[in-house]
């Protein structure tokens, strides 16, 4: 299981293991992550965990959120990866095999063996990639503050996660039906994330 580890000053006040799919931080004692400096907005940031992979997202906080000091509107984290909010920092810390592989700019992980798949966007424009090859055990899928979700696979099985759904909270959509949390993908589904949609094909 991960857990984050929790510092201000060069000194670790606490160990935080990440137990839920969501864990929101704040300064307010609602949040699963309380830290109670003025540093910190009421509702300032979220960690959303797909299968073994950690992403965090700001909520538009007033100082921002940094991962390695690189400001952030959303990012997946690495084993120790650093979270700055304020004057607190949050140390990653993966406790699985998979920790250490990174997603590169177009949204895809370490390649895998395993049965690959394929998503055919439905009316793109002639200026755009059509097909977007699942050639790793997790693809990210939307755009971050908007919507985002993202297509994991387990052996030769592979499944639709709902990541966030922006201001308007809007659920991602698989043949037309609302998902908030997670669905098994079968050949032919047609998903819509961001306004996009896209057919779900395993040849």
């Amino acid at each position: 299981m991960a857990k984050l580890t929790l510092s201000t000053e060069g000194k670790i006040v606490d160990e935080i293991r990440i137990e839920k799919d969501c864990m929101t931080i704040g300064r307010k004692k609602e949040n699963d992550i309380q830290i109670d400096s003025m540093s910190v907005s009421g509702q300032h940031a979220k960690i959303v965990m797909i299968e073994d992979h950690a992403f965090i997202q700001d909520l538009g906080s007033t100082n921002g959120t940094f991962v390695n000091a690189e400001k952030i509107t959303q990012a997946h984290l690495d084993d120790g990866d650093v979270i700055t909010l304020g004057t607190y920092s949050l140390k990653y810390v993966a406790e699985s095999e998979e920790s250490g592989k990174k997603l590169n700019g177009s949204g895809y992980s370490g390649a895998s063996d395993q049965t690959q798949a394929h998503l055919e966007i439905i009316d793109a424009p002639d200026n755009q990639p059509k097909i977007i090859p699942i050639t790793s055990k997790m693809v990210t899928l939307g755009k971050p503050g908007t919507q985002v979700a993202a297509i994991t696979q387990r052996h030769d099985d592979f499944y639709f996660v709902h990541v966030d759904g922006g201001e308007e909270d809007a659920p991602s959509m698989v043949n037309n039906e609302p998902v908030d949390s997670k669905r098994q993908l079968k050949d032919h589904d047609v998903i819509e994330v961001a306004g996009v949609k896209m057919e779900f094909r395993t040849a």
